[in-house]
């Protein structure tokens, strides 16, 4: 029985990541490109704005685990 349900969760697991990974592919240059034309150093401080933001709520969700 838990061998079933493990096997359901990896399976929408992986179709998230695939999914996200392919909307990553496809919105990062299109994005990246705009805002290379407001000015060079946009896209880098935008990425450095997402990944800080995503560092803090991934260390909140780890600590609420506990």
């Amino acid at each position: 029985m838990a061998a079933t349900k493990f096997s359901i969760e990896q399976g929408a697991v992986s179709g998230l990541v695939t999914t996200a990974q392919g909307t990553g592919t496809l919105m990062g240059p299109l994005i990246g490109t705009s805002l290379y034309s407001i000015g060079t150093l946009y896209p880098y401080i935008v990425t450095s704005i997402r990944f800080f933001i995503a560092s803090i709520i991934i260390w909140i969700k780890s600590t609420s685990i506990d």
